[in-house]
Parts: structure tokens; C-alpha cells; sequence
């Protein structure tokens, strides 16, 4: 219910990434909110342009599809922006502001000129980035967003790969119940067959658990 682009390109990024067809009026009600300028930004008093919506709206009109005279103009005045330190002068976070519109310059194959170098050189000891510029305290949001620049990835293109040991996937009850209801029907009450069923599972981890430990005493 809060209209702007910020909210709308969240929007159509969140259709493209369900794999549905992202309805013509919020594409258009996106584009229709783009500057003359080129910049996107949020109506308060007047336009404000926005480097972290112009980002983002870069990022959600290429993952639509098309729109290139849109994206070519939110490109042009975003790098236009860019000052000579390589980040986008935000007054609240430019570390904010720099990992979203970097994402999306790269998204769209554009240089983002010193962006990176800046960005790495403020991070903090504990490997997080402070809100703001010469910041001592490391913060979330700002960390986050200095991510996607520094791994040259996006709210577009982001997966998850699970890594370190591996672990045990305990199903839940509902996924146990539907399991025990698919077996194939042998004449035993359900409930003999259940307590089977979990009697050689218990017997299997019992089993394991004895190898396990074997080995580990092993000389």
C-alpha cells in the first residue's frame, strides 16, 4: 500500500523470481515513476532521486525483460552520480547505496568504475561495514549490501549453496505421516506397521552409530 519505486521493483523482481508473468500495470506503474533525469527515487515535498531505488529499479526492469530506454537512462544518471572516490554519495549509508546501484550496473553488464575498491577498503576488523563513512560499528543492512557489489551477484541472480559438513535432514511429522501413508498396503493393522517401520529405523541408527564409534577407536 506505500507506492513507490523502492516497493515496486521489489515487486516485479519477486514475480520474476517465482517464475510468473509480472502483471503489465506494476511494470508500468514502475516505469511511469522513472525521472526525466533517468533517476528513480520517492515523491516527499517534490521527486527525490534515489540512488538505492534507481539501484534497485535497474536490477527489476532488466530481470522483466526489456525496457532498455528506461534502464539506459537510469544507467546513464546513475553513473553520472558516481564521484571521484567511486561511490554514490548517500548522505545516510553510501555503503548502502554503492552495493545496491554497483549490483546493478554489473547486472546490466555497465562498469562501476572505483565502486569495489572503494568498498573494500571500509570494511571494519570483524569483517562487517559500518552505516556510514569513517563508522567504527559494523551494521547488517550495510553489510548485506556491500555483498552483492563485492560478489558480484543481486537480488536478480542470488542462490544459496549449502556448505560445510554435511548434515541430517530430520522430516517433519507431516512429511513421516505422508510417507507411512504411501506404503504399499500388506494386511498388517497401520498401527503394526508403524511401529515396524520405526522399530528398523531405530535398528539402522542403532547400527550406525555402533560403526561409528568403532572406527573412531580404532588405533
Amino acid at each position: 500500500t506505500y507506492a513507490s519505486a523502492f516497493v515496486q521493483s521489489y515487486a516485479v523482481i519477486a514475480y520474476v523470481r517465482a517464475g510468473k508473468p509480472v502483471p503489465p500495470a506494476v511494470l508500468a506503474n514502475l516505469v511511469a515513476s522513472q525521472d526525466a533525469s533517468g533517476a528513480f527515487g520517492y515523491d516527499f515535498g517534490g521527486f527525490n532521486p534515489d540512488f538505492d531505488t534507481t539501484g534497485l529499479a535497474i536490477q527489476a526492469l532488466h530481470a522483466a525483460g526489456g525496457n532498455a530506454p528506461a534502464i539506459a537512462a537510469a544507467v546513464a544518471w546513475a553513473t553520472s552520480q558516481q564521484n571521484a572516490q567511486g561511490y554514490w554519495p548517500n548522505p545516510f549509508s553510501p555503503i548502502d547505496s554503492t552495493g545496491l546501484v554497483g549490483s546493478g550496473l554489473q547486472l546490466v553488464g555497465t562498469g562501476t568504475g572505483g565502486a569495489l575498491a572503494w568498498i573494500e577498503s571500509q570494511q571494519l576488523a570483524d569483517g562487517g561495514f559500518p552505516a556510514e563513512i569513517g563508522g567504527t560499528t559494523s551494521n547488517v543492512m550495510a553489510t548485506m549490501d556491500a555483498l552483492w557489489l563485492m560478489t558480484g551477484t543481486s537480488y536478480v541472480t542470488v542462490t544459496f549453496q549449502a556448505t560445510g559438513c554435511a548434515s541430517t535432514v530430520v522430516p517433519s511429522p507431516a512429511a513421516t505421516a505422508a510417507t507411512l501413508s504411501s506404503l504399499a498396503d500388506t494386511g498388517a493393522p497401520d498401527g503394526a506397521l508403524q511401529v515396524a517401520l520405526i522399530g528398523s529405523l531405530v535398528l539402522v541408527a542403532g547400527l550406525a552409530l555402533i560403526a561409528s564409534r568403532r572406527t573412531v577407536r580404532q588405533p
